[in-house]
């Protein structure tokens, strides 16, 4: 009885940390949690926006977007990369997908759903129109705005890109499916949009030859594209974080 009296109150302790934890990284003023409307999706979109480092309101600094994969929220993705986003040079956006799955856990589109195109659609409206109020209310260099993503995120990034390339300046789709029969009659439209693939080697659920197929395809259309493997299976590392940054 001691013993499991002894671990909750060990529990409780750890919850009371953790929650202290996050309201003093919102408390920060280069971090802020907001949500707008969007009418085109008929629903809310929260996200987690983190100002550049050495924040000057004056100057134009790029955006860069990055959307989680499935079952994941944007604070699990400001917890995970808090150190490398904190220090970044640019506005960095993390929205968060609408449909919940369970608590703090969230899915851009239900795959096997009959309504999967409609889940794609509304989720293209809400980070077209994020990306819009964002160049609206901050100094963003508009030559510069960089849409990514993991899995679920990546074949967004792939979609929301090709479909409106005008917006952005490169899509950056890490573990992502390209979804060909959808995407391919907006390839000779896509004009300057930069496609920078980012994928694991030992990816089993987007395997590497099936996106190294897609990334010779792009190359083959004239498309200003790139291929980065790592030795990793289906996931995103620091290292390809770092280097996505680094290139922006």
């Amino acid at each position: 009885m001691e013993k499991s009296v002894k671990k909750y109150l060990q529990t409780l302790l750890m919850i009371i940390i953790l929650l202290s934890s996050k309201q003093n990284i919102f408390a920060q003023d280069n971090i802020m949690k907001s949500n707008i409307f969007v009418e085109e999706a008929g629903q809310m979109v929260d996200y987690i926006l983190i100002l550049p480092k050495n924040y000057e309101s004056a100057r134009k600094y790029p955006l860069f977007i990055y959307m989680h994969g499935r079952g994941y929220s944007s604070n699990d993705v400001l917890n995970d990369w808090y150190s490398l986003f904190t220090n970044q040079s640019c506005y960095i956006l993390i929205p968060e997908a609408s449909i919940k799955l369970h608590d703090r856990s969230f899915s851009w589109y239900d795959r096997d759903s009959e309504k999967f195109i409609v889940h794609m659609e509304e989720s293209e409206s809400m980070i077209v129109a994020l990306t819009q109020h964002m160049i609206k209310k901050y100094n963003v260099d508009t030559s510069r705005i960089v849409l990514s993503g993991f899995s679920q995120g990546g074949r967004l990034a792939y979609y929301i890109g090709f479909k409106n390339p005008k917006l952005f300046s490169e899509i950056v789709p890490i573990s992502g499916y390209y979804m060909a029969d959808i995407l391919d009659p907006y390839i000779k439209n896509i004009g300057n949009l930069k496609v920078s693939i980012y994928i694991g080697t030992q990816d089993d659920v987007n395997p590497f030859e099936a996106v190294e197929k897609v990334y010779n395809k792009f190359k083959a259309e004239g498309i200003n594209t790139s291929l980065h493997g790592y030795p990793v299976e289906h996931t995103c590392t620091d290292e390809m974080l770092e280097t996505i940054l680094n290139n922006i």
